[in-house]
């Protein structure tokens, strides 16, 4: 994977705290900006870092150097593939929700949505290392690029509503979905 594979697979991953925060954008009467920054280095430190977690999991770069590396392969386009698949019907399944209004942001559940939208991030960052992919050189721009979703999908949700959230989950799914036939065809087949 370069660097281009890289920020695509990082945007793809943010792509789900962007859909979270459209969900709490419409339900806010006013954005706080300066708390809303703070908000968006939680999720955008804690996704890569959860991500560089999966990706340094040294037993994982291990299997992936033996007699295993052709079936880690498999599994990388497994993962990639899986999460843009529970993505896409996600998106597709449209929940109605009650929408309230909230004051502000409660930090135990922004801690909360941090944790649970890094799930996909985790396995991601396992699919790399199963590819001995190094994510070291792209601490930053992960973190860039969910800071700006974070933000971007507060907004997005204030001024558009949580209707947003599906087309958001929707992208994100195709963008998996080709990362991992691009690591089929990058890696297995070619």
């Amino acid at each position: 994977m370069n660097m281009l594979e890289i920020g695509i697979l990082s945007i793809a991953i943010s792509l789900d705290s962007l859909a979270v925060m459209i969900y709490k954008g419409a339900m806010l009467p006013k954005i706080n900006f300066p708390k809303l920054v703070g908000i968006s280095l939680l999720f955008g430190g804690w996704q890569a870092s959860v991500l560089f977690m999966g990706n340094n999991l040294r037993n994982l770069k291990i299997l992936a150097q033996g007699y295993l590396h052709p079936v880690v392969e498999i599994l990388a386009v497994i993962i990639f593939c899986g999460l843009g698949i529970l993505m896409l019907v996600k998106a597709l399944r449209r929940r109605n929700i009650f929408e309230r209004r909230e004051d502000h942001l409660k930090p135990k559940e922004v801690v909360l949505l941090a944790i649970v939208t890094s799930v996909d991030a985790l396995l991601a960052g396992i699919a790399t290392a199963f590819l001995k992919i190094d994510l070291s050189g792209a601490f930053v721009p992960i973190i860039s690029v969910n800071v700006l979703s974070v933000i971007l999908g507060t907004y997005i949700g204030h001024h558009l509503g949580y209707e947003q959230k599906a087309n958001a989950q929707l992208l994100s799914g195709i963008i998996l979905i080709v990362v991992g036939i691009d690591v089929l065809f990058e890696y297995i087949i070619l």
